[in-house]
């Protein structure tokens, strides 16, 4: 077996004939790009410097006929392949891309109807950036023909854990003790947990809770208190929301507690407020 492997090696460089970079010793590769003969690695390092010569195959070089191999011909169909995978992923991509700048411009007309409707009700509507979760989950929607807002509603009821109930698509001209109301009938809920979070709203009269509203861009943890006989527009009137309104829900006792400011008149700025107890008192919430 020796001797036939020494017999294949001399045949292979007496094939290849002598290295074309030192021309010392016999050939034992050759470069699948330039096709340079050499016979050591050092060899093959001067060549690919001296040519710059990657050492890779060009996959569309021209081939004759008759000098086609089996391998040649599997490369071939390979990069047909890759170049189909290449067009269908162009594609795809070009498709992705128009739906987003669709999706984009779609949403950006929608936020400018927004804060144009609720400048016309004297509210002054902060939209986050479009990638923001908030922002993306808005549900909220302004009716031009109609002049109404229905409003994601959030309410925060803060003696029953922080529990919080979401409101969908509920119009601005419905009575806001309306809304929270219902939520104070066990009997209404079907929903064991729910029962349980709230039980110590349970069957309290509206006028026996205070409904409160975060006084966006005003120091300190402050907060306005609304009228549950009034609209959520006219409650929601001269102050600034972020999004959509969260409206914190509290038992009348623990109405002390909390910081609450009112409006005193209505500047370019929308607001300008005055804090109830005084900038020295200390803020207990």
């Amino acid at each position: 077996m020796a001797d036939d492997d020494i017999q294949t090696t001399h045949s292979t460089r007496n094939r290849l004939g002598d290295c074309e970079v030192c021309a010392r010793a016999p050939a034992k590769y050759t470069c699948p790009e330039c096709e340079v003969k050499s016979c050591s690695l050092p060899c093959v390092k001067i060549h690919k410097s001296e040519l710059e010569c990657d050492g890779v195959r060009s996959r569309v070089k021209f081939r004759r006929l008759h000098k086609l191999s089996n391998l040649d011909i599997l490369s071939d169909y390979r990069l047909l392949e890759e170049t189909n995978r290449a067009v269908d992923s162009a594609k795809k991509t070009n498709v992705k891309l128009l739906n987003m700048n669709g999706k984009y411009f779609h949403n950006r007309k929608k936020a400018q109807s927004m804060i144009t409707g609720a400048r016309k009700k004297e509210v002054g509507l902060k939209l986050l950036p479009p990638n923001f979760t908030d922002h993306k989950n808005n549900s909220t929607y302004f009716n031009h023909k109609n002049n109404e807002f229905l409003w994601k509603i959030k309410l925060k009821f803060l003696q029953a854990e922080d529990f919080e109930v979401v409101e969908h698509r509920v119009p601005d001209g419905l009575i806001l003790g309306d809304l929270v109301a219902k939520y104070f009938d066990p009997a209404k809920f079907d929903d064991s947990k729910l029962k349980g979070k709230l039980a110590p709203y349970h069957n309290r009269e509206i006028h026996r809770v205070e409904i409160l509203l975060p006084a966006e861009g005003v120091p300190g943890k402050k907060f306005f208190l609304m009228n549950p006989k009034e609209t959520i527009a006219d409650n929601l009137k001269y102050k600034n929301i972020i999004e959509h309104p969260t409206f914190h829900v509290i038992l009348d006792e623990n109405l002390p507690n909390y910081n609450i400011v009112h409006i005193v008149t209505k500047t370019k700025n929308l607001l300008e407020l005055n804090d109830e107890d005084g900038d020295d008192e200390e803020e207990m919430c």
